[in-house]
């Protein structure tokens, strides 16, 4: 359902949308970091098993929206913030969405010792 290139698109939205809708306690923003070495790997494997867990939701959402819009939700809608998957008209399938990707937890993200982005 999913290819490499599908994914890693989902994925590099979903980094990036990590990277400007969070702060840590030294930055306010965190747009002017990169992500340290293997966070690609830990976003691919949360944003892979969200769309293997949830098939038949994820072809629905698709039917309207791109991957970059589904990887840019996840975010969004795992860590609560004031847009999401349920911010989209999509109903019945918006609340799914939100329930499912509430599920996996909340993930924050920091800038380590080396001036660099980690998910926590």
């Amino acid at each position: 359902m999913i290819t490499g290139n599908d994914l890693q698109e989902m994925v590099n939205a979903y980094m990036e949308c990590a990277r400007w809708s969070s702060s840590d306690g030294d930055y306010d923003i965190l747009d002017e970091f990169e992500f340290a070495e293997g966070e690609e790997i830990e976003a691919m494997k949360d944003c892979k098993a969200f769309v293997d867990n949830n098939i038949s939701l994820v072809k629905e959402y698709m039917q309207s929206n791109t991957f970059e819009q589904l990887g840019h939700d996840l975010w969004l809608t795992r860590n609560e913030h004031g847009a999401g998957f349920w911010d989209r008209d999509l109903g019945g399938l918006g609340e799914e969405l939100t329930v499912a990707a509430e599920w996996i937890g909340h993930k924050d993200v920091f800038v380590n010792d080396e001036k660099e982005l980690e998910f926590l």
